[in-house]
């Protein structure tokens, strides 16, 4: 009747807990590549000079970064994403 019981109170217990793999979500990573070689920290700026000789230069004036998904409550796979705003000093 022990093992009975024991076994009755395991499966309770099982039956109750959360099955979290429907709820997990998997990641996508942009490759470390492209983030190494086009990926600058806010304030990174360049001069450049343009074919008629002219002098000119950008800003970055914003960095984000994070995670996205189309899905409500973020439920599917989530697309790592950067967003970097350039601004025209001329």
């Amino acid at each position: 009747m022990r093992t009975f019981l024991a076994l009755l109170s395991i499966l309770t217990l099982n039956s109750c807990s959360k099955d979290d793999s429907l709820n997990q979500a998997d990641y996508s990573y942009l490759d470390e590549s492209f983030k190494h070689n086009f990926v600058f920290g806010e304030g990174s700026y360049w001069i450049y000079q343009d074919q008629t000789m002219n002098l000119d230069s950008v800003i970055l004036s914003d960095y984000d970064s994070g995670f996205t998904s189309n899905c409500p409550k973020n439920a599917c796979d989530l697309k790592e994403f950067v967003k970097l705003k350039y601004e025209n000093i001329n």
